[in-house]
């Protein structure tokens, strides 16, 4: 009883944060020409690093504007009040209560006859009645925390949100300019290969080339045009994903982004370092941890259970039958004392469910566990995604440039005479390819970078959410 009492009177296990154990061997050293030097302030803005105006004016408008992120503020405000109300129980809860009956007893009601009527009785009361539990074994304090760890939760909740809204937003732009530069490049293919079938057609009229040198050509001009239909849909739903993470209609941004852009280029050297603290960044693992610090209280909070639980409780009021004397002195009354209560026999109820709450407390670290290596997983997957997509992107650079050289050298010979179509057919296919799939190597290159920064838990501070609802409340005043 002695220990008991030196603890504060507050019952249940104290909590006590685990510790982040980083992994000491990462992928780092596979990313190319690469600097372990990346600090916590460089992945609070990471879009800046692909210097693109436009990527970081869409990243401010979804502070203001996205529907997710407003969401996520608004569970920010519903935890704020729980905690407000359960600290409240911590005071005196004071009421005030008054009434006004008529009564009149019924004269059959006593089994004695009568035939007199019997009265009808007015009686007034106004008073006041206080309770105030003495939290002398924590309960109260006990779910303030387990309420405060929830609050705090929600706020990290919302910065995952915004986070992943960062990310969304920078996928899709690279996704738009990806498809936008497709389709120019297929563009350009097609008048290319239009004007050698022109040629190929002059040929096969003055009897140069057989039909069968224009019947390719002509097969070949269809093959690219058959392709823009596909990638003109994937430009739309690129803008409509983008507009909907902008709390815009789908289509909003068409106009804005019409006019043709790069794709976002990752920097030739990214830094690069993960030490605990910024893992801790992540918010996913500030809301577990946040999670197991709530449920911890509630194994407390049962315990109290095994405990009398002790009030004082009183009432102040005045009673008459008249309105005249309802406030003199002889209508007082009043009653004031400790009111003493003890769950002494529950069928083992109560144990039942503290051990209920410490399985439930051991699932919130197993879950706090689970998150701590999905995180190494996605930055493991990031850093070996990002590595290997630069690799590819250098192997295709190459290919492009041959493959160019190759198409320009079979047309000249075609010309000349000196080769047949097939040849002309043959380079001018794998250029569409190479050109093709370097596009779109940059743009998953950009995004590689994307999940990484992301993977990270980079793109907030501190005071990223007291600026965003800023952000909001002056959208929604103009």
């Amino acid at each position: 009883m002695h220990s008991f009492l030196v603890s504060g009177c507050v019952v249940g296990p104290n909590y006590k944060q685990p510790e982040i154990i980083v992994p000491t061997n990462w992928l780092t050293d596979s990313v190319p020409d690469s600097e372990v030097a990346m600090m916590v302030n460089t992945l609070e803005k990471w879009w800046l690093t692909f210097d693109d105006p436009i990527l970081s004016e869409l990243i401010q408008k979804a502070n203001g504007k996205s529907l997710s992120l407003r969401e996520a503020l608004s569970r920010i405000d519903e935890s704020r009040a729980r905690l407000k109300a359960t600290a409240g129980n911590a005071f005196p809860s004071v009421n005030g209560n008054g009434s006004v009956i008529r009564n009149r007893p019924s004269a059959n009601a006593s089994g004695v006859a009568t035939l007199v009527e019997l009265p009808t009785v007015t009686s007034y009361n106004l008073g006041l009645s206080s309770n105030w539990e003495i939290d002398f074994f924590g309960r109260i304090r006990r779910s303030v925390e387990e309420a405060k760890g929830r609050y705090e939760a929600s706020i990290e909740e919302a910065r995952s949100v915004l986070i992943s809204l960062y990310a969304d937003c920078a996928s899709s732009y690279i996704d738009y300019r990806t498809f936008q530069h497709r389709i120019e490049l297929a563009e350009t293919n097609l008048r290319l290969q239009t004007s050698i079938r022109n040629i190929v057609a002059e040929r096969v009229k003055a009897g140069e080339s057989p039909e069968l040198d224009l019947a390719q050509a002509e097969s070949n001009v269809y093959t690219t045009k058959a392709s823009l239909p596909s990638l003109t849909n994937g430009l739309v739903l690129s803008v409509n994903r983008l507009s909907v993470l902008l709390g815009l209609a789908p289509g909003s941004l068409t106009q804005q982004l019409s006019t043709p852009a790069q794709i976002p280029q990752a920097p030739n050297n990214i830094a690069i370092s993960i030490p605990a603290d910024v893992l801790r960044q992540r918010p996913d693992i500030r809301r577990s941890e946040r999670l197991l610090a709530a449920q911890t209280s509630k194994i407390g909070i049962a315990t109290t259970d095994l405990y009398p639980q002790l009030s004082l409780t009183g009432s102040f009021s005045f009673l008459s039958l008249s309105t005249g004397s309802l406030l003199k002195s002889a209508s007082r009354g009043f009653d004031f004392g400790p009111t003493l209560k003890w769950k002494l026999f529950q069928g083992g109820a109560i144990r039942a469910q503290i051990k209920e709450e410490e399985a439930r407390t051991e699932i919130a670290l197993v879950t706090y566990e689970n998150t701590l290596l999905t995180t190494f997983e996605e930055i493991e997957n990031a850093l070996s995604g990002y590595a290997a997509e630069k690799h590819r992107l250098e192997a295709l650079k190459h290919a492009m440039e041959f493959t160019s050289r190759s198409a320009k050298l079979a047309a000249n010979l075609y010309t000349s005479g000196a080769r047949d179509f097939q040849s002309v057919l043959d380079s001018q296919r794998n250029l569409v390819i190479s050109q093709d799939q370097c596009a779109i190597s940059r743009g998953n290159l950009a995004k590689q970078l994307v999940l990484l920064y992301h993977a990270l838990g980079g793109g907030w501070s501190e005071d990223s959410l007291t600026l965003i609802r800023a952000e909001i409340n002056k959208e929604h005043k103009m």
